[in-house]
């Protein structure tokens, strides 16, 4: 994001590694994060601006920095990328999505 060159033989450089863009809650009670390109990130808690996916997954099988392929959160990332939502969930016959003013939009198959 930035690169300053200081005085002497000093660079500083600031980077943002991944920005979180969905809480997926897992089998055991976790809650893991994924990147908008759905890269699973390090354990760490949710931030509170991150959209939450409200199914329980199966844990992923791929450790942080690599792709997670659960189709479940891959789709989940789909809609937040065309939503400005705080959860989403899918329903037996599509998908129910709540904004964060609370109102909620309804996709049916």
């Amino acid at each position: 994001e930035d690169v300053n060159v200081e005085p002497g033989p000093i660079v500083r450089v600031k980077l943002t590694y991944r920005t979180p863009a969905l809480a997926v809650p897992v089998e055991g009670g976790a809650v893991r994060l994924v990147d908008p390109q759905g890269i699973l990130l390090p354990e760490s808690p949710p931030p509170a601006d991150v959209a939450e996916l409200v199914n329980v997954v199966p844990v992923p099988t791929v450790s942080a920095g690599e792709r997670w392929t659960d189709d479940l959160v891959l789709r989940s990332l789909d809609l937040t990328k065309s939503y400005p939502i705080s959860k989403l969930e899918r329903t037996t016959t599509g998908w129910r999505l709540t904004r964060r003013d609370g109102t909620s939009l309804t996709i049916e198959k």
